[in-house]
């Protein structure tokens, strides 16, 4: 079971809902909540880390036996890692991968398509809080000419690196990056009951460094 945090776009454009999809045809649900509406105004990390556990509850509500996945894209990512401390121990530990796609290494608190509403909103050093999350296994996905990608300053062994290569467009290939949340989740996680579904291993393009389809079931809030 997986919760994903859109991008600043919302969840209605974009990468987020092509990835849900994908992973929902591979046999994990997905639960998902909408950035650009939560943060439409300025948030704190208190008020992050009561969404996401409101979020992981849902999941949880949905299969509760199911291991939790928590997977964010791009401002989404930006957010999971300095909020954590404010989700419960008890869902925390019920966390058993963490996925970001194109994460800053700098962060925001408030969510504006293209900057435009949060021009003005003070930029925060992300890299000090991600270094430090080490109780979980963590994919991290950027592209090769990212200037400001938090993903290369990460070197904690649970982290493993994934760089799509240059001109590679992020936003544009669903596929390429389902295939490296799925194969990271099959490597890193398994399956429960080894129910997890054969997974395609990323294309030799990309440089990573270190069954049977289910109905699709998508649960989408803040729309």
């Amino acid at each position: 079971m997986a919760l994903y945090l859109s991008g600043d776009m919302g969840f209605h454009a974009g990468l987020g809902p092509r990835i849900a999809d994908r992973l929902t045809r591979r046999g994990i649900p997905v639960v998902t909540e909408n950035s650009l509406r939560f943060f439409r105004t300025h948030r704190t990390p208190e008020e992050a880390g009561a969404m996401i556990a409101q979020g992981l509850r849902r999941a949880i509500a949905v299969d509760p036996g199911a291991r939790l996945l928590l997977l964010g894209q791009s401002f989404g990512a930006d957010i999971i890692v300095p909020s954590l401390p404010y989700v419960p121990t008890t869902l925390r530990r019920q966390i058993v991968f963490i996925g970001l796609i194109a994460p800053g290494a700098t962060r925001q608190w408030r969510a504006s398509p293209s900057d435009i509403l949060s021009f003005n909103e003070p930029k925060e050093d992300a890299t000090t809080a991600a270094r430090r999350l080490s109780w979980a296994p963590l994919l991290c996905i950027h592209r090769a000419e990212e200037a400001a990608s938090l993903c290369p300053t990460l070197r904690q062994p649970n982290v493993t690196r994934l760089r799509l290569p240059r001109g590679h467009a992020l936003d544009h290939d669903a596929d390429a990056v389902s295939a490296a949340l799925l194969q990271a989740i099959a490597q890193l996680v398994g399956g429960r009951d080894n129910m997890m579904p054969s997974i395609r291993a990323p294309t030799p393009s990309m440089a990573l460094s270190d069954g049977a389809p289910i109905r699709r079931h998508v649960r989408r809030s803040g729309r």
